[in-house]
This record gives structure tokens, C-alpha cells and sequence, in this order.
């Protein structure tokens, strides 16, 4: 990210995240607010994850307008594939410094062209604009509210994944679902057609 010095990482809580910077994009109300920590970047939907700006070996975060967002049934990458949402938005709740903020959470996986999923995943977060989430008395707002979403892009560690009973072996990669602290388990997976092929061929 272009507001973090080299050698480190930005690695926020969830809390963190929603509580502050995604808080305060919308509802503007840190007129210090480092707008380069997570760049504005509505190109996200229109390119290829390893293209898109930062180290692709991290976590990276972007602020994409509600309206770019919106679009993602429609839209395709310049360099071939696009994002599909895995599963229902789910609704979530944290606190920070305090306040609480509600915020609604979708995951979404990167498709090459062939319909094949890849590595690549999104967590996009949106604030879910009620009165608990409106700035209090003590905090200064500089104006109506602004419709932002966060995006955190990242590649998910890749294994062979072998079941007691049949070994899967498919062409894709298939994600690790252990590594990670995240709740991933919407994620695609190997079809039946594929492991009873592959158990049929042995």
C-alpha cells in the first residue's frame, strides 16, 4: 500500500477495519484520515488480481464505490475472468473504541475464462447504515455520508486435499481451507463427477 513504509505490513482487525477505516471513509469524520493507507481503486471488478496495484504476496485492500460494487454480475477482467459472490451476504457486528458497527460481508472467488476457479478470493465489507454506525456527538462529520465498500484481496495457499475414503484430482487448484483463521468453507471445492472419474480411471 502507498502509505505504508517499506518493510511494513498492513495488517488490520477486522475491528480496525470497519470500526475506522471504512467508518471514517464514509462518513469523512478524521479530517487527518491517511486516504493512502487503502487506496481508491474502482478498477478492482476490471482486473486480474495479480495485476492489480501492491504486493501480491499479502493481503491488499482497496475502497471501491457502492456502485462499482453493484456491478459485478456484469462485469468481466481486461486480462480474462471475473469475480463470482460465493454464498449469502453474511451480516456481522463488531465493536470498536466503544461503538458498535454493523457491517454486511460477502466473499467472492476469481474464475479464469474456462469457469475455473482460481486461488484467488475478495472479502468486500459494506456498512449497514443505521444509528449505530452514525458518528456520536463528540466526533465531527464534514458531511453527508459516502456510499465506499473495502475489498481485501489475497491468494489462499493451494494444497492436494485427500479424503479418507477417495483421493480428488482435479486439474484446479483446490483451496487449503486449515491455513487460514477465516471461515472459508463456501469456497468451491472438487465435484463428485471429478473424484468418481478419477477413481474409476484407477
Amino acid at each position: 500500500m502507498g502509505g505504508v513504509p517499506s518493510g511494513y505490513h498492513f495488517l488490520p482487525t477486522e475491528e480496525e477495519l470497519l470500526g475506522y477505516y471504512l467508518t471514517t471513509k464514509v462518513y469523512r469524520t478524521d479530517p487527518l484520515f491517511n486516504n493512502n493507507i487503502i487506496p481508491d481503486y474502482c478498477d478492482v471488478f476490471h482486473t486480474i488480481p495479480e495485476d492489480l496495484p501492491g504486493e501480491p504476496r499479502i493481503k491488499r485492500y482497496f475502497f471501491v464505490r457502492s456502485s462499482d460494487a453493484n456491478k459485478l454480475n456484469t462485469t468481466t477482467t481486461s486480462g480474462g475472468g471475473y469475480w463470482e459472490a460465493i454464498g449469502t451476504e453474511e451480516d456481522i457486528e463488531v465493536v470498536f473504541r466503544g461503538k458498535k458497527v454493523r457491517a454486511m460481508k460477502r466473499l467472492l472467488v476469481f474464475y479464469r475464462e474456462t469457469d475455473v476457479p482460481t486461488p484467488w478470493v475478495m472479502r468486500e465489507y459494506r456498512l449497514l447504515h443505521s444509528d449505530d454506525v452514525i458518528p456520536n456527538s463528540t466526533e465531527k462529520c464534514s458531511g453527508a455520508k459516502e456510499d465506499w465498500v473495502v475489498c481485501c484481496v489475497k491468494e489462499k495457499k493451494t494444497k492436494p486435499v485427500c479424503d479418507s475414503e477417495e483421493l480428488f484430482v482435479t486439474g484446479s487448484p483446490v483451496m487449503d481451507l486449515t491455513s487460514d483463521e477465516e471461515d472459508d468453507s463456501e469456497l468451491p471445492r472438487p465435484s463428485s463427477s471429478s473424484s468418481s472419474s478419477s477413481s474409476s480411471s484407477s
